[in-house]
């Protein structure tokens, strides 16, 4: 709501973002209450529109690229394999839990050889490195060791801890 009221202030407005539409389109009603004011009253009035004439509605608004199309803008990506040996499981799971439990017991398996891997990395290089998993316990181990070189990010944190923690890891 408050970005709501501060945007009537200004003249121009320009929203950007890599995710604008997550889920649904009603995702996007936020934003075009900014870029647009009064276009949609409502969330219902995004919904109650044809995708098709959703999308025409905003066309003088929104702007949408295709990943292809915003990756030649970026430095080149440097992906590596590293190909680790884990101890073979013992039993398959059977349940939901189960499962769960053992996805994240195959990924603390393999913190040790990335916590190698990724301080042969800081010894031997200027890059920056990003480190994905699915596994919160994951995350927080492999930050745990080298926290004085890392910074954590993950969808547990709040927006405001997310967003610092983005511009922290682009400043450095």
């Amino acid at each position: 709501q408050q970005c709501i009221e501060l945007s009537q202030k200004i003249k121009h407005h320009v929203l950007l973002s890599g995710t604008a539409i997550k889920n649904s389109r009603e995702e996007l009603f936020p934003q075009l209450s900014i870029v647009s004011p009064g276009k949609f009253n409502s969330v219902g009035d995004i919904l109650s529109s044809t995708i098709g004439s959703f999308w025409h509605s905003i066309s003088d608004c929104y702007l949408s690229m295709a990943k292809a199309d915003v990756l030649k803008f970026l430095p080149p990506k440097i992906v590596s394999q590293v190909h680790q040996t884990v101890e073979d499981p013992v039993g398959l799971p059977e349940s939901i839990e189960e499962i769960s439990k053992f996805k994240v017991d195959c990924a603390l398996s393999k913190v040790k050889s990335t916590i190698e891997y990724l301080e042969n990395l800081i010894d031997n290089s200027d890059s920056k490195a990003i480190v994905f998993s699915d596994s919160i316990e994951v995350v927080k181990e492999i930050y745990e060791h080298f926290k004085e070189v890392a910074i954590l990010h993950h969808g547990q944190l709040s927006d405001d801890r997310r967003e610092l923690a983005k511009a922290q890891f682009q400043k450095e």
